[in-house]
């Protein structure tokens, strides 16, 4: 576990910091101490060859094997806490190595079991376990930074950078994952290609970011009301926002989100989020038709909307009452309760269900509104768990900035 000793730098404290701004050549980085520290580097490089420090940058050349070798982490490990907030910078990407930056349980960061972000071939991923998620795109030479931010349970991953993140940016919010103490650090998986870092650190400052709108609908039957801010396991704050039905009649029915009566054979009711970038989820539980979200609701005439019917998931949208596919429907095999997601920025827009992409697309540029919610075609359908969290792109997540300054 982690010592008591902590360095101040500009205000900040670190329980682990290392900047890299010495030098070491390959075979001699392990055991040395992270400069400005606190911190000692534990390195994994049995060829001898693949590890150094230099120019204010530890380089890390690929192998062919998923262990974690060649890799680094810092010797001690922390404590799960959350709100604990990891940052790393790659000054320049390298799309054909994978650089994976991430905790584990692990001192060699074994790629198949860390929990954090993996980035390989112009593809950002959240990485949980073994399982990728594809979360977002990169671009080669490219400077990226990552937060990774410890929650009771999973994380959530953000990243500002390159061309497409000018804002500390929500990539993925994770779940599952609840090892402790844990190592920090990063590998590379790629053969003889080369990724560099120029710093990693751990401040001793706690965040958490807060959703704009979150409901559990745990309270007596009756109209929807306000969100209760219980919908996520932080439970620090989306409370308070109006559920307004705009389409059929909404009601909580035994500690869940129903649609009582439809209108044309639909059902939607949505919340005013003050933004149209976002990351939306809902927990379905399906009887007949389709159940899933709402998104950028104008009027019954304007809105995207994804939904599960079953055998697929699948976003469309009305513009001027006309129909068409935004993400166009696969496979995803119904699990009562699982998640659907959808995140949200400008005209982009990828469509997730019970963790697993399914696609990506592009919404109407007339389709701006800010209002969220949940929809259905059936009135056995029920929804849980209501969560929407700003994208960033309104600067939501500016604090991480002081932990990179």
């Amino acid at each position: 576990m982690i010592p008591i000793l902590a360095r101040k730098n500009r205000g900040l404290v670190y329980l682990l910091r290392d900047d890299f701004n010495d030098t070491r050549a390959s075979g001699s980085v392990n055991g040395t101490p992270s400069t400005p520290g606190p911190g000692t580097r534990l390195v994994t490089d049995t060829a001898g060859t693949k590890v150094s420090v230099g120019a204010s940058v530890i380089s890390i050349s690929g192998s062919n094997t998923l262990t974690g070798d060649p890799g680094y982490a810092f010797s001690t490990t922390i404590a799960r806490l959350a709100g604990t907030v990891l940052v790393c910078s790659l000054p320049s990407y390298n799309a054909t190595a994978q650089a994976w930056i991430g905790i584990n349980s692990n001192g060699n960061i074994h790629l198949n079991t860390m929990l954090g972000m993996y980035c390989g071939v112009g593809q950002l991923y959240a990485r949980n376990h073994g399982v990728s998620i594809a979360v977002g795109s990169l671009t080669s030479g490219q400077a990226y930074k990552t937060a990774i931010v410890l929650r009771a349970s999973g994380l959530f991953a953000f990243t500002k950078g390159g061309t497409q993140y000018t804002s500390w940016t929500l990539n993925w919010v994770e779940t599952s994952g609840t090892s402790s103490p844990l190592y920090v650090g990063m590998s590379n998986y790629a053969t003889g290609q080369v990724q560099t870092y120029d710093f990693i650190r751990f401040p001793i400052s706690l965040w958490l970011p807060i959703p704009l709108a979150s409901d559990s609908f745990n309270r007596a039957n009756g109209v929807l009301g306000n969100t209760d801010g219980s919908g996520h396991a932080e439970a620090n704050g989306g409370n308070g926002l109006a559920w307004t039905d705009k389409i059929g009649t909404w009601a909580i029915s035994t500690n869940n989100a129903t649609c009582s009566a439809t209108s044309g054979s639909i059902g939607a009711t949505t919340v005013y989020l003050g933004t149209g970038d976002a990351i939306i989820s809902a927990e379905l539980t399906r009887s007949a038709g389709n159940v899933g979200l709402i998104l950028r609701y104008t009027d019954s005439s304007n809105y995207a909307y994804a939904y599960h019917d079953g055998t697929n998931v699948t976003m469309r949208q009305l513009v001027a009452g006309v129909d068409s596919a935004v993400v166009t429907a696969a496979a995803g095999t119904y699990v009562a309760g699982s998640a659907i997601i959808a995140t949200v920025s400008g005209a982009a827009v990828r469509l997730y269900y019970n963790n697993v992409l399914i696609g990506t697309g592009t919404l109407n540029s007339a389709l701006t509104a800010t209002s969220f919610g949940m929809y259905t075609t059936d009135t056995g359908n029920s929804i849980d768990n209501f969560i929407a969290w700003a994208r960033g792109t309104g600067g939501e997540y500016a604090i991480l900035d002081k932990f990179i300054k």
